[in-house]
């Protein structure tokens, strides 16, 4: 689309490899309408993980928080530490609730300096080639919007392991299941477009290796 983009490699301190999250950095040029707001503006874009996001982050408008599973999820840059960071407050809208609902947890460190997606590559065949290192190979992760309104109007549905979750941006409902054959009918009814069969077979093997 003519856009000046640029990857960036993030630390997430879930998993201790580097550059193990890839963000996208998308830098706006001048406007030619005399529009001040989108003079030099770099928007942080964040899809890689299995929950809602805000949409492209103004980085010039940090901290910005907003709200996902009845928790909430902050960017913010450091200024002590030159670097930028998300936070976790309360919990996370899929997997983790922290005893305390205001407790605020550091889970990514960034920086916004440019990278090749080739600085990626040891990072990236580790995950998804190593199956004693990672969980994508080992268990279900899936995610969808049901409905999506705006940034406070939306449902979402997870599949994480032998659960589903499903949320709003104020809440959030957990499913367990006994097996990951017993789930296999409700992953199909939030995800239609998978193969019957090759979701059968997956979970035969997620099963075998729990």
């Amino acid at each position: 689309m003519g856009y000046n983009v640029h990857p960036v490699g993030a630390q997430s301190l879930t998993l201790d490899l580097p550059n193990n999250h890839v963000f996208l950095v998308v830098h706006i040029p001048s406007s030619d309408d005399g529009d001040e707001s989108s003079d030099g503006d770099m928007y942080l874009v964040d899809v890689g993980f299995p929950w809602p996001i805000n949409g492209p982050i103004n980085l010039k408008l940090l901290p910005l928080e907003y709200e996902a599973g009845g928790f909430k999820i902050r960017y913010q840059f450091n200024e002590d530490e030159n670097i930028y960071q998300r936070v976790l407050i309360g919990g996370d809208p899929i997997n983790n609730e922290f005893d305390d609902k205001n407790e605020a947890r550091i889970d990514m460190n960034f920086e916004l300096k440019p990278q090749d997606f080739k600085d990626f590559g040891d990072t990236m065949n580790i995950i998804f080639s190593d199956s004693e290192v990672s969980f994508f190979l080992n268990t279900t992760l899936l995610f969808r919007y049901i409905t999506l309104e705006d940034e406070n109007n939306f449902e979402y549905v997870c599949c994480l392991g032998r659960k589903i979750i499903l949320g709003t941006a104020t809440t959030r409902q957990i499913h367990s299941y006994e097996t990951y054959n017993e789930m296999i009918p409700d992953v199909l009814k939030y995800f239609p477009k998978l193969d019957a069969d090759e979701l059968a077979e997956a979970c035969d093997v997620y099963q075998s290796k729990h």
